[in-house]
C-alpha cells in the first residue's frame, strides 16, 4: 500500500488538559501492533521458524520472540531519555485467531498470555476476539487470568444484552467504571506512564469490523435507535455518539494528559478520507493518537484535522501478523500535545532480528501442547484434525514437538498466492473451492453443482519456504476462522444446501459489486468451484430495487457450469448469459451449492433463503441442520478440503503440486471470476 506522510517534523495536536507552562516537556512513546492474529511464530511458513529460530537477512516476518527484542531495544531507547520519557505499547486489537496456537485460546489463551509477557499495557476487542462466541471470548479472559494475567483490555462501544443470558459470562469481567483492575476489559482504562503522564485509553469496534463478528450475539456494539447494523452510516454516526462522552470524561474527569482511542476499525491508505478511522479522528473531539487496526494496511502515520477542535490527531496502522512494530512519539508541555513526526516510524520485525529466547521457549511449550493435550475421545486436537483429514490414525510423537503441527500434506516448488484483498482469484481460492466441492462429492448423497469461496477467509498464502514442503500448520493459517455453530468445534464447517439459480446471480452480483465499493470489503470477492462467472464492471452495479430477472440489471454477464466434476476445467452448460437474452435456465430453478458456515452466514443475513438439496424447496429451519458430515458424524471442516485437495493434486503428480497452480508464471489454473472492464486488477 501507498505509505501517507506529513510534510513536516512536529505540531500541536489536542490540547490537554489546560495550558500550564510551569508543567515540564515530556515523552511518551507508543509502540503498537495490530491484528497479530495469532503468529507467535515467525512465516512464511511457520516451518521455518521451528524448533531453531530463522536468522537471516528478512525472509521471515514477525514472530512474537523477535517482537519481544525489539520492545526491549525501543524501550531501552526511551529509558536512556531521562525520567522525562516513558512508553507504553499497546494493540489495536484481533491478538487471536490465525493459527494453530487458536486452538488452546478457550483454555489456555495463549495469544493474550504471550502478550502479557510481551509486556503490552493495553489491547482492545477486534472482531475476531468473538470467533468463539461471547462465552468463548469469557474463557479465554479467564484462562489468561489463571495463566500469568491478562492485558487490560478496552472495548468502549459494547453493548451488552438485558435480557439474554448469552453473554453473561462476559458481561461478569468487564468494568464499567475503568477503575477495577481486578476485570480484565473496561469501557475505558487509564495507565500512568513512568514520567507521570496520564494516558486515556478507549477502545472502538468499527462499522464493517462489528459486521464481520458473526457469531457475537448477544451482543452488539454501536447501532442507532431504531436502526440495524447494516446501516453503516447510521452505525458510523453511533460509534461518534458512544465514544465521545467516554472521551470527555477522560479529559475532564480523569484529567488525563494524553487521549488514545484503539480502534478496531480501519484506514484506507489509497483514499484517506474514506476510512472509518480518519472519520473518527475527524469527529470525535479530544482524541489525540488513533492506533488503527483491522484492515490489514500498512499505513504510516498521518494528521487528521478535527472537525470540532480544529487539533490534529495521529491515525496509523502497522499492517498485521506481528510484521511491524509501530512508533508514535509526542512530546506533552504546558501547551498540550505535539507529534514528534521526525521519530514516528514503523519497524520491521523480521529474523534480522534475534529471537528472544524465553518467549521462544513459551511458543515451543504452546506447540507441545497443542500435540499433547487430550480432549473427550483420548486424542489431541491435533491427532483429530489430522486423522478426519487423511482418513487414517493419526498419533502424537512425544519426542519430536511439531511432528502434528508440521505434518506434511504436500511439496511446492512456487509460491502459491492467497490475495484476500486484491479482488483476483488466485490458486489458493480455488483449490478451496475444489476441495469444498471434491468433499460433498465424496460425502453427501446426490449431486452438487458449485462450490462456493470468498476472499475473505482466505487468510494468507502457501509459499514453498526453504523446503517447499506445505504441512497441517500451513493450511490452517489459511483457513483459521470460526468456530461450529453445530457442537462449537473449531473451524468452519462446510454446508450443503439448494438456492435458486437466480439467489445464487444475486449473490455474484454482490461479489461483482460490494468487493469494488471499498478496501474492507475486498472479502466479499467470490471464487467458485464447479462453476464460473463472467463480469463487467463498466456496467452499474445491480440495482436491488430493479427487475431481478433484466439481464441489463448488474454486472454479471454469463455462467456457466462443468457437467462433470472429473473434467474441473471444462465448463460446459451455460445457465445464463446475458448475450443470449439473460437466464438460459430457469432462474427458480434449483442449484445445489456447498460453502462454508461464514459465507452461509452472510448469506442469509442478506435474505438468501438455504433450502434442503432434495428438490422440494423447503427450508433449512437452521443452519446446523445444512451441516455436512462424514459417516462417523464428524463435521467436514473447509481447512481439512483444502488439505485434502492439496494432498491429492500432490499424490497424483508424483508428491509434487502441479505446475498448473503458480499464479507468477503460468496463471493456468481454471479461472473461476473472469473480470473485464475498468476496475479489474491484474
Amino acid at each position: 500500500m501507498r505509505r501517507l506522510a506529513i510534510p513536516f517534523v512536529a505540531f500541536a495536536l489536542v490540547a490537554g488538559c489546560g495550558n500550564d507552562s510551569a508543567k515540564p516537556t515530556r515523552t511518551l512513546v507508543l509502540l503498537h501492533t495490530n491484528d497479530e492474529h495469532s503468529h507467535l511464530l515467525g512465516f512464511q511458513p511457520e516451518q521455518d521458524d521451528f524448533p531453531t529460530p530463522s536468522t537471516g537477512s528478512g525472509t521471515i516476518k514477525g514472530g512474537a520472540a523477535r517482537r519481544m527484542t525489539l520492545l526491549t531495544q525501543e524501550r531501552a531507547k526511551v529509558s536512556a531519555l531521562g525520567a522525562n520519557a516513558a512508553s507504553l505499547t499497546v494493540s489495536g486489537g484481533d491478538n487471536s485467531m490465525g493459527t494453530l496456537t487458536q486452538v488452546a485460546q478457550p483454555t489456555a489463551a495463549p495469544d493474550f498470555t504471550i502478550m502479557k509477557q510481551l509486556g503490552y499495557d493495553v489491547t482492545a476487542w477486534g472482531n475476531h476476539e468473538f470467533d468463539f462466541g461471547p462465552k468463548g471470548l469469557a474463557q479465554a479472559e479467564m484462562a489468561a487470568q489463571a495463566n500469568g494475567g491478562a492485558v487490560p483490555t478496552v472495548s468502549t462501544n459494547i453493548h451488552f444484552s438485558a435480557t439474554d443470558a448469552g453473554d453473561d459470562d462476559l458481561a461478569a469481567l468487564f468494568d464499567e467504571t475503568g477503575k477495577d483492575a481486578s476485570k480484565p476489559a473496561h469501557r475505558y482504562w487509564v495507565v500512568t506512564a513512568t514520567n507521570g503522564l496520564k494516558v486515556g485509553f478507549v477502545g472502538v469496534m468499527g462499522a464493517d469490523a462489528a459486521q464481520f463478528a458473526t457469531v457475537k450475539a448477544p451482543i452488539t456494539f454501536s447501532i442507532p435507535a431504531g436502526g440495524v447494523e447494516t446501516n453503516r452510516a447510521g452505525v458510523l454516526t453511533q460509534i461518534v455518539d458512544d465514544v465521545q462522552p467516554v472521551v470527555d470524561t477522560l479529559r475532564n474527569v480523569e484529567k488525563c494528559d494524553v487521549v488514545v482511542a484503539l480502534s478496531h476499525s480501519g484506514v484506507d491508505p489509497q483514499a484517506p478520507e474514506t476510512g472509518e478511522d480518519y472519520l473518527l479522528a475527524q469527529k470525535v473531539n479530544g482524541l489525540d493518537v488513533v492506533v488503527s487496526a483491522h484492515t490489514h494496511t500498512v499505513t504510516k502515520a498521518f494528521a487528521v484535522t478535527n472537525a470540532v477542535s480544529g487539533k490534529q490527531v495521529v491515525v496509523q496502522e502497522a499492517g498485521s501478523f506481528g510484521e511491524l512494530l509501530g512508533k508514535i512519539t509526542l512530546t506533552v508541555d504546558g501547551s498540550g500535545v505535539h507529534w514528534d513526526q521526525a521519530n514516528t516510524t514503523l519497524l520491521n520485525v523480521d529474523d534480522s532480528t534475534a529471537a528472544d529466547a524465553t518467549i521462544f521457549a513459551k511458543i515451543s511449550d504452546v506447540i507441545a501442547g497443542l500435540e499433547s493435550t487430550k480432549l473427550a475421545n483420548g486424542k489431541s486436537y491435533l491427532e483429530n484434525a489430522l486423522t478426519n483429514l487423511l482418513g487414517m490414525g493419526v498419533n502424537d510423537d512425544a519426542s519430536k514437538v511439531g511432528d502434528l503441527y508440521f505434518y506434511p500434506l504436500a511439496t511446492t516448488s512456487f509460491d502459491l498466492a492467497g490475495g484476500a484483498s486484491i479482488r483476483k482469484e488466485t490458486s489458493v481460492q480455488v483449490l478451496s473451492a475444489d476441495g469444498m466441492l471434491a468433499a460433498a462429492d465424496q460425502y453427501a448423497t446426490g449431486t452438487t453443482d458449485v462450490a462456493v469461496q470468498v476472499a475473505g477467509v482466505i487468510r494468507g498464502d502457501l509459499p514453498k519456504g526453504k523446503t517447499g514442503q506445505i504441512s497441517f500448520g500451513d493450511v490452517f493459517r489459511v483457513l483459521p476462522l470460526g468456530i461450529s455453530s453445530g457442537n462449537g468445534s473449531i473451524g468452519y464447517p462446510i454446508l450443503r444446501a439448494s438456492l435458486l439459480l437466480g439467489e445464487l446471480k444475486a449473490a455474484l452480483e454482490a461479489s461483482a459489486s460490494a468487493s469494488y465499493s471499498s478496501q474492507d470489503l475486498t472479502g466479499y470477492f467470490m471464487v467458485l468451484g464447479g462453476a464460473k462467472y463472467e463480469f463487467d464492471t463498466s456496467r452499474p452495479p445491480f440495482n436491488t430495487a430493479g427487475n431481478p430477472l433484466d439481464p441489463t440489471n448488474g454486472r454479471v454477464t454469463k455462467i456457466t457450469f462443468a457437467t462433470d466434476h472429473s473434467k474441473p476445467d471444462v465448463f460446459d452448460h451455460v445457465a445464463f448469459d446475458v448475450a443470449n437474452g439473460g437466464f438460459i435456465d430457469s432462474p427458480i430453478s434449483f442449484i445445489t451449492v456447498v460453502t462454508n458456515l461464514y459465507v452461509a452466514q452472510f448469506a442469509t443475513s442478506f435474505g438468501i433463503k438455504l433450502k434442503k438439496p432434495d428438490g422440494t424447496g423447503a427450508l433449512f429451519s437452521t443452519l446446523e441442520e445444512a451441516i455436512l458430515k462424514r459417516g462417523n458424524g464428524t463435521e467436514v471442516k473447509d481447512y481439512e478440503t483444502l488439505g485434502a485437495i492439496l494432498r491429492t493434486q500432490a499424490q497424483a503428480n508424483g508428491g509434487l503440486l502441479p505446475a498448473r497452480w503458480n499464479d507468477a508464471t503460468s496463471g493456468n489454473f481454471p479461472k473461476r471470476a473472469i473480470c473485464s472492464g475498468p476496475l479489474c486488477t491484474k
